[in-house]
């Protein structure tokens, strides 16, 4: 007879394994949400704008809490707002006079005629994997019946 992969009365009363396993879900789920929406901003974003001015907004009224801002002039002429999440672009590129292009459909961005990838792309992509296998180990951990085990344990 084949023995099975995890004993179940040493399962059923640890409640270690089932909080590790819900942490596990969740911070691979919240890893996956994050990555695949910061790649698909960036893959389905267009963009072709000269920055002008950089400056700072607070938060009200402690002021601790600041970001910076720049204002820019879009392709046909038109002044608005730029917002770069945490991590867009390197450090240091972002300054007055900079045209920055990118179309749809792309990692890479066309910085000043200068093609720059994306420099945190494979970040992302380990990332997104890493949470992938997460929850894939945690659907694996289920079919063996650990969660269902403990469940069962604790309303007998």
């Amino acid at each position: 007879m084949r023995r099975p992969f995890f004993d179940q009365d040493e399962l059923s009363s640890n409640p270690l394994a089932f909080v590790a396993m819900l942490g596990l879900i969740f911070w691979s789920g919240v890893v996956v949400l994050i990555c695949a929406s910061r790649i698909a901003t960036v893959f389905f974003s267009a963009e072709d704008f000269v920055i002008s001015t950089p400056y700072q907004v607070c938060e009200q009224p402690l002021n601790n809490r600041c970001e910076t801002h720049y204002s820019i002039v879009r392709a046909d002429g038109k002044v608005g707002d730029f917002v770069p999440f945490g991590y867009q672009f390197k450090h240091g590129l972002l300054v007055e006079g900079t045209h920055i292009a990118k179309s749809a459909a792309s990692f890479s961005y066309v910085i000043d005629g200068t093609f720059e990838p994306w420099p945190y792309l494979g970040t992302h992509v380990l990332a997104l994997l890493g949470g992938l296998c997460g929850v894939l180990t945690w659907l694996f951990l289920i079919r063996m019946g650990i969660l269902p085990l403990w469940f069962r344990a604790k309303n007998e």
